[in-house]
Parts: C-alpha cells; sequence; structure tokens
C-alpha cells in the first residue's frame, strides 16, 4: 500500500504543508507521497514564468519537482487519505478475484461445450 502519492496535497493538507515549509520560500504546487503511516515526502514545484504566453494561453506554468522534504506527522492528520488508499487496494483485489473466478467458470463453460460437439 506505501509509498502513494497525494496530489495538490496543498489543499487538503494546509496545516501539515505550511508546518513544514519555509518561511521565506514561495511554493507553488505541493505533492505528498507517503511512504508508511507516520512519514512522508513533500514534493515542491515552483512556477516559471514566460515573456510570451505558453501553448495553453496561460503566463506561468508549474516547473519540474524542485525540492523534497521529508516530514513526520500523526496518522490521524492523513487518515482520509490512509482510508481511500486502503479502499483502492481493496477493491483492486475484489476486482481481481472477480476475473480470476469468472476465466475459471467460462473455461468450465467452455470445457463443456467442446465435449458436447466431441471436440
Amino acid at each position: 500500500m506505501f509509498p502513494f502519492k497525494i496530489y495538490n496535497a496543498h489543499s487538503a493538507y494546509y496545516k501539515l504543508v505550511m508546518a513544514n515549509k519555509p518561511k521565506d520560500e514561495t511554493w507553488y504546487e505541493i505533492d505528498l507521497v507517503v511512504t508508511s503511516p507516520t512519514t512522508g515526502i513533500l514534493k515542491v514545484y515552483g512556477l516559471q514564468y514566460a515573456s510570451q504566453p505558453f501553448e495553453n494561453g496561460s503566463s506561468a506554468m508549474r516547473t519540474d519537482e524542485s525540492r523534497d522534504f521529508e516530514i513526520t506527522f500523526e496518522t490521524a492528520e492523513i487518515e482520509p487519505s490512509i482510508e481511500k488508499q486502503l479502499r483502492w487496494v481493496a477493491t483492486a483485489r475484489r476486482e481481481r478475484e472477480l476475473y480470476e473466478e469468472e476465466e475459471r467458470i467460462i473455461s468450465l463453460y467452455a470445457e463443456e461445450t467442446r465435449k458436447m460437439f466431441g471436440l
């Protein structure tokens, strides 16, 4: 289950991000990579300004990752994201089980049909 990434963490986890942000820095976008129930890495992106608009018409865009900050937190602080990830993992497992069971049943039906037609 770990690691998993929370995109745009600055909106969902504003207090956590601001508690770890140096006061003299300006961050444009922040992702949080949760590496365990109590640790993570803030992936920080800057902002690139253009003398002429980019193809999408904007005058600024996100840069590549500019810095990483290792952080610690209480599990309760990110519980909603952990719960979401747990459900995603459980859903993927169940989908795999259903697929495998369907394949087994289809193979049985195919074998029965093969025998019925003497193939």
